[in-house]
Order: structure tokens, then C-alpha cells, then sequence
């Protein structure tokens, strides 16, 4: 790194940092105690290793990361949960500041992460969208490091991290990614130099495997978060005539024991042994309804994916107005108008069909082991976009904030074809040489 990118970065820091702080009125303590994603954090402080053992609702990563800067940090755990955040969009600024002269683009773009609330906000919350967005930011950046070894490390790194983050990234599902991202790389494998790279690549995957493992026979659970039935019936609503859906409820859920098992917050304890038994009813019943109307219930999640929910919901969802203060509002009120405003067909040719057209001309190009890594990587956005849609219900249509420099290099691609009337290469994501 020279001296000017170091300074950059450095420049970028101590801007986003001081933005954040004055932009976002929320303590990650609160979510920390709250959340029902985390485990009692006495549990973790104490018995950090038993009580990831114990984990079956969530994948491990961040309660690890919380039982870490609590037991390093103590009653000051809350500055430490701050800076893993400002960390990551950091660390996705210093990496786009690589990846965009590669595809040719100005560094400065990098500055547009300022711009974002998603940013600023889930920086502040200890939340997997910003730890997704830096672990996806990684991956690119060793997709077009290929077919150097290193970029391997990158991206098999990048897809562990990410499975070890969210419930919806499935090791088995990152292991055929990284599978054929090794085949199509043109590394031959059986090189003896290569063998500590591949070694690194081996165990970086083994993690989310081993915790798979273990939840398979320890719970009877082959995920790594026994929520999933859960997830399935909230995609359903109360669409096809279910009633059965979400996770338990106070008053109208008749799993009520499950509320008697609560953390020293106050909130429900989802980790609950027996929540795993009430996701499993969960299950069968929302596969029944899906059965006996699949076509309806197709629709529905085609429609929710068209009207391009996520952009804005995963700003909205998870806070409330308080969360921002006021030279927040000041900040990032118009911003958020116009993202309210691009709800719909605009928002889904950003999201969707922009990214699926370069995916095409990837496909077509596919000369070089960076073009076939990009396509793979976009696949895998596409993907796990699906998945989130039609089993994870509208409120982990958050696929988008992970993805978010991947989109926007598509973004941009297509946008420098228009202005320089360039046609032909509408949708060209990597120029040729």
C-alpha cells in the first residue's frame, strides 16, 4: 500500500467514524442484550466455549466476536462492538479501493459508502449486514486476483466467513461455490507450491463444516441454525390460508412454554432446546400449504421479489426512528426519500436485472479465470437472493447490503457504456487486457 492509499484510507476512517457517530444515536449494547440472534451474555462471558457448543439457533460468528469483547473489554464491550463495525467499512473501502481501478473505474467511487445509511446505521448495531458486505467485498477482490493463488485464499476465506455469519449461506452450498471456483481458476492443484495455499483454503472451510457436523448430531439439525422451519412459515405470512406463521408469538401461539425460557433482558431465549421442535412443526405445516397451492405461493414471493423490498426495508426493519439523530434525520432523510421513491421496477433493474445481464455477458465472454470467478460469484448472488425470498420470509431481504459492491460494480459497468455510447459493451463487467 503507498503512502497516498494509506492516507486516503486513513482520511476515510476518521470520516466515516466521526459520521456514524453523530449520525446514529444507538448504543450495539442494547441489541446486544436484546437481540434474540445472541445468547446470554453472562453465558458468554463466563463459559464462552460451552455456550457456543450450546448454539443451535444462530451460526457462530458473532456471538463468538461478542463473547470475545466482552471477556476483553468487560463493562466496556459496547467501544469494541463499534469498532468491529467501523471496522468492516473500512476494510470495504480499503479493498474497493484495489478492486475499482482493475475494472476501470476511479478509487474515489469508494467515498459513495458515505453516502449510504444502510452503512452508517448497521455499523452501529452490531449486525450481520455490514460484516456480509466487507466478507463479500473480500471475496470480489479475490476474484479478480485470480489466477494468482492468493486469490483463492480471498475467496474461499471471504465464503467461509460468510457461512459462519448467516444461516443462509450453507457450508455445503459454499463448498460447491469454492469447488468450482478452484476448477475454473486454471491453478493446477497438484502443484507442491500450492499445497500451504490449499491447505489454508482446506480449514478456513472446515470451520462452518465442523459446526454443521455438530449441529447434525448434537440437535438434529443439518444447517447451521435450527430456525429455519420458522423462517419458511414467516415467507408464507398469512397468505394460502396459513395461520401458522412466523416465530412464537405471547398471546396466540400455542408453544407459550417456549416464552417461559427467557434471557435477563427480558426477551424470549430462542436458543430454547424446544425451540427446535416448534421450527420442525413449523416446517411441515408451511410445506403442506406450499404443496397444495405452490402456484399461489410462487406468486406471492415473485411479486415481493419485483417490487424490491430489500433496499429500503434493510434500513427500516430493524430500528426505529430513534435510532437516528437528528443531524442523522438532516443527513439522511433525502437519501432515503429517493431509495422510498425507487421502489418497484426501478429498483428492481439496480438489483436484479442489471447484475443478471453482466452475469450473461460473463457467461458469453468467460476467457480468463477472473471472468468465470465474477460469474460464479454473481451466482451465488442470485442464488442466495432466491433463497432469502422464498424461505427466509421479507425479513432477511437484507441479501442486497452484502452484495452491495458487487451491484454497484454492475451499476457503474453499465452506466460508463451509456455515457460513452458504447453499447457493445453494455454490461461488460471486466474490460478486455
Amino acid at each position: 500500500m503507498t503512502r497516498r492509499t494509506a492516507a486516503e484510507v486513513g482520511l476515510f476512517a476518521a470520516a466515516f467514524a466521526l459520521l456514524s457517530s453523530v449520525a446514529v444515536d444507538q448504543d450495539p449494547r442494547v441489541f446486544a442484550r436484546e437481540g434474540w440472534q445472541y445468547l446470554e451474555l453472562a453465558a458468554l462471558e463466563q463459559r464462552l466455549a460451552a455456550a457456543i457448543g450450546n448454539l443451535h439457533a444462530q451460526p457462530p460468528l458473532l456471538n463468538a466476536l461478542l463473547g470475545l469483547a466482552l471477556k476483553a473489554f468487560g463493562p466496556s464491550y459496547g467501544l469494541a462492538l463499534n469498532a468491529l463495525g467501523v471496522a468492516c467499512v473500512i476494510a470495504t473501502f480499503a479493498l474497493l479501493r484495489q478492486i475499482l481501478p482493475r475494472l476501470g473505474f476511479s478509487p474515489r467511487w469508494g467515498w459513495a459508502l458515505l453516502a449510504m445509511p444502510q452503512i452508517a446505521l448497521y455499523a452501529r448495531w452490531f449486525y450481520e449486514p455490514i460484516f456480509g458486505l466487507a466478507f463479500v467485498t473480500a471475496m470480489l477482490h479475490g476474484a479478480l486476483l485470480l489466477p494468482r493463488p492468493r486469490g483463492l485464499l480471498w475467496t474461499c476465506g471471504g465464503a467461509a466467513l460468510l457461512s459462519l455469519l448467516h444461516s443462509i449461506f450453507h457450508p455445503l452450498l459454499v463448498l460447491a461455490f469454492c469447488a468450482a471456483l478452484i476448477a475454473g481458476s486454471g491453478i493446477d492443484v497438484r502443484a507442491r507450491a500450492l499445497r500451504p495455499m490449499l491447505i489454508a483454503c482446506a480449514l478456513a472451510l472446515a470451520v462452518p463444516c465442523a459446526f454443521l457436523v455438530k449441529n447434525a448430531l448434537r440437535f438434529s439439525v443439518p444447517a447451521l441454525s435450527s430456525w429455519s422451519g420458522c423462517n419458511l412459515s414467516q415467507a408464507l405470512g398469512g397468505d394460502l390460508g396459513f395461520s401458522d406463521a412466523g416465530f412464537v408469538d405471547d398471546a396466540t401461539r400455542p408453544e407459550l412454554e417456549l416464552y417461559r425460557a427467557r434471557k435477563s433482558s427480558g426477551v424470549p431465549n430462542y436458543n430454547n432446546i424446544a425451540m427446535i421442535d416448534a421450527c420442525k412443526r413449523r416446517q411441515a405445516s408451511a410445506l403442506a400449504a406450499i404443496r397444495a397451492q405452490p402456484l399461489a405461493y410462487a406468486g406471492r414471493r415473485w411479486r415481493a421479489l419485483a417490487v424490491g423490498e430489500a433496499w429500503v426495508l434493510s434500513v427500516e426493519l430493524s430500528f426505529v426512528a430513534r435510532t437516528w439523530s437528528a443531524l442523522g434525520e438532516q443527513l439522511y432523510g433525502p437519501v432515503l426519500a429517493v431509495q422510498r421513491a425507487l421502489r418497484g421496477a426501478p429498483l428492481l433493474l439496480l438489483n436484479q436485472i442489471l447484475p443478471l445481464l453482466c452475469f450473461g455477458r460473463l457467461l458469453h465472454r468467460g476467457a480468463s479465470p477472473a471472468e468465470r470467478a465474477l460469474a460464479l460469484l454473481l451466482a451465488l448472488y442470485f442464488a442466495h437472493t432466491l433463497i432469502a425470498y422464498f424461505a427466509n420470509g421479507f425479513e432477511h431481504a437484507r441479501m442486497q447490503l452484502k452484495f452491495l459492491s458487487l451491484i454497484a460494480l454492475c451499476g457503474l459497468s453499465c452506466l460508463r457504456a451509456l455515457v460513452r455510447r458504447r453499447f457493445r459493451d453494455f454490461g461488460v463487467l471486466l474490460p478486455a487486457g
